[in-house]
């Protein structure tokens, strides 16, 4: 059996286009990816027949944390287009981004948003 904190053990290839942007309408109507642990295989199911799914001995751990809104357009003063995402909060004024396009943009780079 794989290491279950193995991070890699859980890698599997998602098209972009398959990445929800916005919840359905009806919750339970969400879409789950199913694996098949003995033959590998993938199949897709809605989230109201998990229960389909569970075993008497089987357990959900809930994560009920939620994304910061935290994805900024701007433009630099060369006028291109930027896209900074803030990750983590390090003090009052700093915060640790990430940025694209990420290699034209330096630590001295002016960009204005709204």
């Amino acid at each position: 059996m794989k290491n279950l904190f193995d991070l890699s053990a859980y890698h599997y290839d998602l098209p972009k286009n398959l990445i929800a942007s916005h919840p359905c309408q009806k919750r339970d109507d969400s879409r789950l990816m199913v694996i098949d642990r003995c033959s590998g295989q993938i199949d897709e199911m809605r989230f109201h027949e998990l229960e389909d799914f569970l075993g008497k001995e089987d357990q959900i751990i809930l994560n009920d944390t939620k994304v910061l809104k935290a994805r900024l357009l701007g433009h630099k003063t060369t006028g291109a287009a930027v896209e900074i995402f803030l990750i983590r909060r390090i003090d009052d004024h700093t915060w640790e981004t990430l940025g694209k396009p990420g290699r034209k943009l330096r630590p001295q780079d002016r960009v204005t948003f709204g």
